[in-house]
């Protein structure tokens, strides 16, 4: 098939091409397991109606449509359609290309590229097996849409894949799936709304109905903008309640005016998900689990509404395990419970001091937590805190940990996890007569100021008010176990000393667990927030909406100690320790000549000067330590294929974030320099497949902190092969795609 068609236009050869309005007619012509090529190399098919494809394959033997050079190689054929160039919700839609009906099953299209349509692709009815892969679109209303029409109430898919597809300036959305369409793959596709406005209801990718059976994976969707109302929409991801069984796997949702991810479905899975600069990172209604997430920078541009990390609605009942949480802006609440429950565990989270950590909107809410590290970005305590409903406060918008007293009278509940409750009596606090609830064996209670030892025993008693008192009046806690009894002694069980601040650890005479069980969570803050830092804070994106720079934050370094233990204080007279001195810092050591700590172990390093490396029959990294400031010259690699991974210490810029960084005109990469904000560069790299041919684009596949330090990890676009493993001091890792 050509533009127009030429000699008989019957399809048996070039020189007897259809032209493309006949290729419903072609379909039927080529048969279950025949080709229709549309000719690339005879200009644009400019079209300004539709195509209605009503023919199709067989199960196993689909009929593919798609697009070829004169030689027969593939190439994209260019379709344009109607719309105007510049979008206004006022301007007409344009024309739909391809609308899917009736016995158009068993159908795969490849090789296109779509400019100025409405729809690129339209089903609208009951269909199987379709493939669409291998293509761009540039402004649409949507380039995928499942929406019943005509004689037809359904437009259910079953069997449905959508592969490396890029879509830019669209109005509406990139996919659309309603009614039960079910065993759906979305892999490697990529959406930038290029922030068009004006659209109702603006989401990048959206499932509803009882679709069921769907995995996302390697695709992103951003700067989606929708400000038609009082409340701003604009979604990355959206599940509807009736959905189920749907997983995500390495994407990111940035840039969006409302949620990257709005899910109301049940049984979903998000793993490696990645959300940054939405006005609510994660909104969450149903049983979702997340596993991994990187949360960033939420970003509330307008209409009403909060910035927020994580958001659980009504009946949600979410799950949140491991992960990171960090930005630098005192206007965002980082989580937020309307209702519902949700259960944390090892999820680290930074937020600056002043920021929100918890709002529990409903008290009915529930929220667990184990190992739960928390930071701010002036520095440093991790914690693990439990939560239970009720009156139960969670301590001051820049509390070091969330079990904090503040002043006034609370009640502190213990969770189900080892929880730890901190008194900070320092600059004259006084916080009042506080209460803990549910204290276990391994609990323990952290204070600034010694508590009053009353008989200069090995344990200290309770006053009879059954109250522990500090020796400065500041702290009066009385504390219950989880048999519900009051607790009327309690141990010193160890005196650490952080950046020359004295706290004191005590739990019941009858404690379990390691009595050094704070000293571990405080170091293990300090080394997050540092890890963090690295990974997560870079110059140019330190302060919420800053994208300019540099901007720097310096997180210190705590001296973590043991001091001896004071001598018992008497009841009477009542005197307050002596300040302890401030343990020093050891002075740094010279930085050795890899600025990271070690390079992955079996990797092919580069050096100053040119150098050609080879890939080898196995799977290979190849390591470039950029942040060491050092020249690479202008190097090559050979034989780069699938599961190969280039390493980097400092990112690669990439022009437009979305993940890929495309080759000079001469195929060459620029390499970062220590300070990837930098113009300039420290070498180049061409990169030659193990084909002998140019790779022109490479994707940011994973990024992995070791020794508190990034390393950057890249490879071919799409490539879906396990990657080469990471060692680093025999420690493998184990992340995202080098499963």
């Amino acid at each position: 098939m050509s533009p127009t068609g030429s000699g008989n236009f019957s399809g048996s050869d070039w020189a007897n091409a259809a032209p493309i309005t006949s290729l419903d007619k072609m379909v039927k012509a080529a048969g279950p397991g025949g080709n229709v090529l549309l000719l690339a190399d005879a200009g644009p098919y400019d079209l300004t109606g539709s195509i209605t494809i009503s023919s199709g394959g067989a199960a196993g033997a689909p009929v593919t449509i798609k697009g070829v050079a004169l030689d027969g190689t593939e190439k994209n054929v260019v379709i344009n359609g109607t719309r105007p160039t510049s979008w206004d919700p006022l301007n007409p839609a344009g024309n739909e290309i391809f609308r899917i009906s009736g016995n158009g099953s068993n159908l795969t299209f490849e090789n296109m590229e779509f400019n100025n349509v409405k729809n690129a692709f339209h089903v609208i009815s009951d269909l199987s097996n379709i493939t669409v892969k291998d293509m761009s679109a540039n402004n649409v209303e949507r380039f995928f849409d499942d929406l019943a029409g005509g004689k037809y109430k359904t437009a259910s898919i079953s069997g449905l894949t959508i592969e490396n597809v890029d879509v830019t300036n669209f109005s509406k959305g990139v996919v659309r799936l309603q009614y039960d369409t079910n065993s759906v793959v979305i892999r490697d596709v990529h959406g930038n709304s290029g922030n068009l406005d004006g659209a109702n209801f603006a989401i990048g990718v959206h499932l509803d109905g009882t679709v069921h059976g769907v995995l996302i994976k390697d695709s992103s969707m951003g700067n989606i903008t929708d400000t038609t109302s009082y409340y701003w929409n604009g979604d990355g991801f959206a599940t509807e309640g009736g959905v189920y069984d749907v997983r995500f796997e390495d994407t990111r949702a940035y840039g969006n005016t409302d949620a990257g991810y709005d899910l109301k479905s049940s049984s979903t899975i998000l793993v490696n998900a990645v959300a940054e600069d939405n006005k609510k990172n994660f909104r969450l209604w149903g049983d979702e689990t997340l596993i991994n997430p990187i949360s960033k920078n939420p970003n509330m541009r307008g209409g009403s509404g909060e910035q927020l990390h994580v958001q659980v609605m009504n009946s949600g009942a979410a799950k949140i395990i491991g992960g990171t949480f960090t930005d630098a802006s005192n206007a965002t609440t980082v989580i937020k419970i309307e209702g519902g429950t949700l259960t944390i565990k090892g999820t680290a989270i930074v937020h600056a001091a002043g920021a929100q950590v918890l709002n529990v909107a409903n008290p009915a809410s529930v929220v667990e937590s184990s190992a739960l590290k928390v930071a701010n970005v002036a520095g440093v305590l991790g914690a693990s805190i439990g939560w239970q409903p009720g009156n139960v406060t969670y301590g001051t918008a820049d509390a070091n940990v969330f079990a904090k007293a503040v002043v006034g009278n609370e009640v502190l509940y213990g969770g189900k996890t080892v929880d730890t409750f901190f008194f900070d009596t320092s600059n004259g606090a006084v916080l009042g007569a506080d209460t803990i609830r549910n204290f276990g064996s391994e609990d323990r209670i952290v204070t600034t100021s010694l508590l009053v030892d009353r008989d200069r025993g090995p344990q200290l008693s309770a006053n009879r008010s059954d109250q522990f008192v500090s020796v400065d009046g500041g702290t009066n806690v009385k504390v219950f176990g989880t048999n519900g009894k009051v607790i009327s002694k309690m141990e010193l069980l160890d005196t650490i000393n952080v950046d020359g601040v004295i706290k004191y650890v005590y739990g019941t005479v009858d404690a379990t667990g390691s009595t050094t069980v704070v000293e571990s969570l405080l170091k293990n803050g300090v080394d997050l927030a540092d890890v963090l830092a690295a990974k997560l804070l870079p110059p140019n994106d330190v302060t919420h909406g800053n994208e300019g720079g540099p901007v720097t934050v310096t997180l210190p370094e705590a001296v973590v100690d043991h001091v001896a233990a004071p001598a018992p204080v008497a009841s009477a007279p009542v005197t307050a320790p002596p300040v302890a001195e401030a343990v020093q810092a050891p002075a740094p050591t010279p930085a050795p000549v890899l600025v990271y700590d070690v390079a992955p172990s079996g990797a092919i390093v580069s050096s100053s000067g040119n150098d050609q490396m080879t890939g080898t029959a196995s799977k290979d990294v190849f390591f470039f330590d950029t942040a060491s400031g050092a020249s690479f010259g202008n190097d090559s690699i050979r034989n780069f294929s699938s599961g190969d991974r280039i390493v980097t210490t400092s990112a690669i810029f990439d022009g437009n974030n979305d993940g890929r960084i495309k080759a000079n005109a001469s195929d060459r990469l620029l390499l970062p320099t220590a300070d990837p904000s930098e113009t300039t560069s420290s070498g180049t790299l061409k990169i030659f497949h193990q084909n002998g041919k140019a790779v022109s684009t490479i994707a940011l596949l994973d990024t992995y902190v070791e020794h508190g330090h990034t390393y950057y990890v890249y490879g071919q676009v799409g490539d879906q092969v396990a990657g080469a493993s990471l060692t680093f001091d025999s420690h493998l890792v184990d992340t995202g795609l080098f499963a």
